[in-house]
């Protein structure tokens, strides 16, 4: 509380309270690995080192993938997903919820919301 009211901003709070519960139960350096993945991920946008890879055939449609890897609970959430603006392959928002996956997008990484992450690969 008295870091708060110094200034100290909420997610930094967060994020060293993290590290710490990591380091208790993993070890220090796994500790430090976990914050060092979240700086990257979410503060500077990279794409995470260790990503699922999803083989898939051309033709098939997004929405079928996004749902086989769980990163949507049903066709309908991954096109809400999809219509909102919430993923990108390569770093390029999908502007359609009927995108087929097709050859070009062997070893594209889909990016669904903030932490689901795959690569996909035919």
């Amino acid at each position: 509380e008295e870091d708060i009211k110094q200034g100290t901003n909420p997610r930094d709070l967060k994020l060293r309270l993290a590290k710490e519960i990591v380091s208790l139960y993993h070890g220090k350096e796994a500790g430090e690995a976990a914050e060092h993945a979240f700086i990257e991920t979410f503060s500077q946008g990279k794409v995470p080192e260790n990503i699922q890879t999803i083989h898939t055939e051309a033709g098939k449609m997004l929405v079928d993938v996004i749902v086989s890897v769980g990163a949507a609970t049903s066709k309908t959430d991954a096109r809400r997903k999809i219509e909102q603006g919430g993923v990108e392959i390569n770093g390029k928002k999908v502007e359609l919820w009927s995108q087929l996956i097709e050859t070009e997008h062997d070893g594209a990484v889909v990016k669904v919301g903030k932490k689901d992450f795959f690569r996909i690969a035919f």
